[in-house]
């Protein structure tokens, strides 16, 4: 039903798109060109829509869905049409600096992009930071939640960063900053959901688990990292704990 719902919405935009004119002589425009052909006004916008995951009503006056004939385009209403604008005369300035420390180089410079930074995402902020945000505010168990949504929605694309590390940090932060090893285990039991053949993954979790003074979770955990790595020191100083 949501697959069917997404498609109808796309295909009215498009249709939307394709007949909407795009203007000849775009009007207040103050950061682009002013000589911006259409096909170029049209390609651009596109991009930053791209780079944001956003949709036009992101900056301009308009309700989605609608037709751009209802937009009014020129409206300075909504703050982020001007925070846009600032943004890309902040990209331009970082990279004419880019330009600069290449001049006379062999070498090519990386242009930066809106993308470069946002990759999808209107907010550029890691996801270590949302799920941090998210537990201070909510708890455990919402932060576990936030990061099974966002896995869901977004692995597999590069809007956030779904490797081993991510959960791990988090978890240490609980650990360390917050003093609190069972919201610790509960990431790293997360993790271990995802990442179940990873050493650094299940030593973590047997680690806590010891702290916890629950070793017979812990040595389960200890066997497997051994069993795939007969020589892993960290799992055999867990194992010499328990011997203990």
């Amino acid at each position: 039903m949501k697959r069917s719902l997404l498609l109808l919405m796309l295909a009215t935009t498009l249709s939307y798109s394709q007949q909407w004119k795009w203007p000849d002589k775009p009007k207040n425009v103050k950061v682009l060109s002013p000589e911006i052909t259409a096909d170029r006004l049209h390609e651009t916008m596109d991009g930053y829509k791209d780079a944001l995951g956003v949709r036009c009503n992101f900056c301009h006056v308009g309700e989605d869905g609608k037709p751009f004939s209802e937009f009014d385009f020129v409206s300075d209403q909504l703050p982020m049409k001007n925070i846009t604008r600032e943004m890309i005369r902040m990209t331009n300035s970082v990279n004419a600096q880019i330009r600069d420390l290449f001049k006379g180089g062999s070498e090519t410079p990386v242009e930066v992009t809106c993308v470069t930074c946002h990759r999808g995402s209107p907010v550029p902020e890691r996801i270590e930071d949302l799920l941090w945000k998210k537990y201070e505010l909510k708890g455990i168990t919402e932060a576990a939640t936030l990061y099974r949504e966002m896995r869901r929605i977004y692995h597999g694309s590069f809007t956030y960063d779904f490797r081993e590390h991510v959960l791990l940090g988090v978890a240490q932060r609980c650990e360390q900053e917050k003093k609190q090893v069972d919201d610790a285990i509960v990431l790293m039991e997360l993790n271990a959901e995802f990442f179940p053949e990873s050493p650094r993954t299940l030593n973590h979790l047997a680690s806590l688990y010891i702290e916890k003074k629950e070793p017979e979770k812990a040595k389960p955990l200890i066997v497997k990292v051994l069993s795939m790595d007969p020589n892993n020191r960290f799992a055999k100083r867990l194992q010499t704990q328990i011997g203990k």
